[in-house]
């Protein structure tokens, strides 16, 4: 079911792709890709609140995160490995239904919720971290949906968010030539008219009392065909922001 914080149609959408979920050469294989760069964002997001020593093999212990939009879990069991007690949301039962499967088969014990931010319990603050990756160029209203993971979030926990820049580089680059070209996602899996700049997210995330702490860009290099950490966020970006 939709709502001010989902689509019908782009749930219906990755409702179908659900069995490419955990496929390096599926649907979703680019998010693939792309997940390295977001959990290496993540990690140096988080460093102030990850236990220190190279030694500690779960340094997120103690943490709890949302992971918003989770689809089959491809951030969701990363970050449960370093020790964060996760919650996975997404408003496609097929999702969820690929990402409990896989965590089965992994041993990973994870809790996921079928819906949108509104099926999440009413108790404020209950949140460290919110992870809302590739998902806010999804929903009808970004500005609501960042308002509701305000509620969510402690005070002086974090928001972690990545998505797509709308500029012709992107238009060119995530739209044209990923979709139509080079065939790397299913083509109608964006819609440029949605993508966010910068300036507008950090103007929604003001308006909702987050800070923004930190922005970069996340640039594909053909030679090496991998997603890295970038100064310029021309075309993906990943932001964090603290909740005042």
């Amino acid at each position: 079911m939709a709502s001010k914080f989902t689509d019908a149609n782009e749930i219906a959408k990755f409702s179908s792709l659900y069995e490419d979920w955990w496929k390096n050469d599926g649907a979703f294989g680019a998010l693939h890709k792309l997940t390295p760069a977001r959990m290496l964002f993540i990690r140096q997001a988080l460093g102030n609140f990850a236990q220190r020593g190279a030694e500690i093999p779960k340094p997120f212990s103690g943490l709890r995160i949302l992971d918003v939009g989770c689809g089959g879990g491809l951030l969701t069991e990363p970050l449960q490995r370093l020790g964060a007690n996760v919650t996975g949301l997404d408003a496609s039962a097929e999702a969820i239904k690929a990402a409990k499967d896989h965590a089965l088969i992994m041993g990973l014990d994870i809790e996921y919720r079928i819906g949108d931010l509104s099926v999440i319990p009413d108790e404020l603050n209950q949140f460290d971290v919110v992870i809302a990756s590739e998902v806010i160029e999804h929903v009808p209203d970004p500005q609501s949906f960042i308002q509701e993971i305000y509620k969510l979030t402690k005070p002086g926990g974090k928001l972690i968010i990545t998505t797509l820049n709308r500029s012709i580089l992107s238009l060119l680059g995530a739209k044209i030539f990923a979709e139509y070209l080079l065939k790397i996602v299913p083509v109608g899996t964006h819609d440029w008219r949605k993508f966010i700049k910068p300036s507008e997210l950090n103007s929604m995330l003001t308006n909702a009392q987050f800070k923004l702490e930190t922005i970069r860009g996340i640039s594909y290099s053909v030679s090496e065909d991998e997603f890295q950490l970038a100064t310029n966020p021309v075309v993906n970006y990943a932001v964090s922001a603290l909740r005042c």
